[in-house]
């Protein structure tokens, strides 16, 4: 009820966090493209830090709304078209930048270029979440009560009294899956940060590009991941017989829990290969006079390997976050109803909050683990 009714002042911090984050995005490309100013490491920090927090909010406000329009706006698959946002938000510029890499183009201009991209998808979005506010769906969200909305008098008044019960029952519910979604997002981002500090073991490809390829590769493959799940688990005809198989385990929880194992052991070989190179330089530095220079990479050797690792790790940690998020909401949708004893089509939005919140969980724990 509560957030039905203030959903009209959530909408307009929406629309003022995506314009700051326009702002900053189209700074950031005069910056670049003239190089006519250059920011000091101090307001690149607060740039950084209020840019960080206006994108956590939008994902919070967003959240809101998907989960209104899922039980109120006839829109089923809300949530779900949030988190493939998230997906592909994430690897459109990298999957640029990766495409711009083996290129003469400048870093001044692929800068440039991220910066342009970055602008015209926030545009977009502003024009969406406009267009959105202009629907009969949302208004009815917006305008309407929760009584007037499900026809149900006294929801409201069982809405509050309820609410404290309703979360403890679904913190039980999605429990272990969410746990599941915070290890998984801390695996996706302690990899992206890892990037810097894998030694190179081959010049192919240019180990000064190594960093970026895999940091590429970690968001194009987990986009990838995510994006093939949710085709399987909507039962896509283009994937043939195959597609119930695939769905049946993608709905299985311990196959999934697998699939995070695998996921982890993955991170795991990628963390110990480069405690290994580090610490052969550390070996070196201990038996010269004067620091070695990092460990050169053999002329014979390749990256491929371990851009291979970061694929395949992406990819099954894409996928397991969507099979969680799916296994969990089924798991909501036969336990609804007041008293959670009934069954509904519709996915659940105080579940989808919990997983929300567990997603960003694993991302903070993710930037604060160590490196080797």
């Amino acid at each position: 009820g509560g957030m039905v009714q203030s959903l009209t002042n959530q909408c307009r911090w929406l629309t003022l966090a995506m314009v700051y984050m326009l702002g900053l995005d189209l700074a950031l490309l005069v910056i670049a493209l003239t190089g006519a100013w250059r920011l000091s490491v101090g307001m690149l920090r607060a740039m950084l830090l209020l840019n960080g927090l206006a994108t956590g909010g939008c994902q919070s406000l967003v959240g809101v709304l998907a989960g209104l329009m899922t039980k109120f706006g006839g829109q089923p698959t809300s949530a779900s078209a949030q988190m493939s946002g998230m997906g592909f938000g994430i690897s459109l510029p990298t999957a640029l930048q990766l495409a711009l890499m083996m290129t003469t183009v400048s870093v001044q201009r692929v800068a440039g270029l991220s910066y342009a991209l970055a602008a015209v998808v926030v545009s977009f979005g502003l024009f969406a979440l406009l267009h959105l506010r202009s629907t009969a769906e949302l208004r009815r969200c917006e305008y309407g009560g929760v009584d007037e909305l499900t026809g149900t008098p006294g929801l409201a008044a069982a809405l509050h009294r309820n609410f404290g019960w309703w979360t403890l029952a679904r913190l039980r519910h999605v429990g272990w899956q969410s746990v599941g979604l915070a290890i998984s997002f801390a695996a996706t981002v302690y990899t992206g940060l890892l990037t810097p500090h894998v030694p190179p073991s081959g010049l192919h490809p240019p180990p000064q590009q190594l960093p970026t390829l895999l940091l590429s590769t970690n968001n194009v493959c987990d986009f990838g991941g995510r994006f093939l799940a949710l085709r399987v688990l909507r039962g896509s005809s283009q994937l043939g017989s195959a597609s119930t198989s695939l769905q049946r385990w993608l709905q299985w929880l311990p196959f999934l829990i697998a699939l995070l194992l695998v996921r982890l052991c993955l991170v795991g070989v990628g963390v110990a290969y480069c405690a290994r190179g580090h610490s052969l330089e550390g070996h070196l530095a201990r038996t010269t006079l004067s620091p070695p220079p990092p460990i050169a990479a053999e002329p014979g050797g390749s990256n491929l390997l371990m851009v291979a690792l970061y694929a395949v790790g992406a990819f099954v940690g894409g996928a397991s976050t969507v099979g969680l998020t799916q296994q969990a909401q089924s798991v909501c949708m036969s336990r609804s109803g007041p008293n959670l004893d009934e069954s509904s089509v519709l996915p659940c939005p105080l579940a989808g909050q919990i997983m929300f919140l567990a997603c960003i969980m694993g991302s903070v724990v993710g930037t604060l683990l160590p490196f080797p």
